[in-house]
């Protein structure tokens, strides 16, 4: 999204969708799946 644009009501579901995904054991396999990886390293 660019600078100064609004978010739909779609836009926030999608977004509050996701970020509730990433708080289950599928949405942490995936992030440590995916630090692994990419290489990154998370203090």
């Amino acid at each position: 999204m660019g600078e100064g644009e609004k978010f739909t009501p779609r836009d926030v579901q999608v977004i509050n969708s996701t970020i509730q995904w990433l708080g289950t054991n599928c949405g942490m396999a995936f992030v440590r799946k995916f630090l692994a990886v990419s290489q990154i390293h998370v203090n």
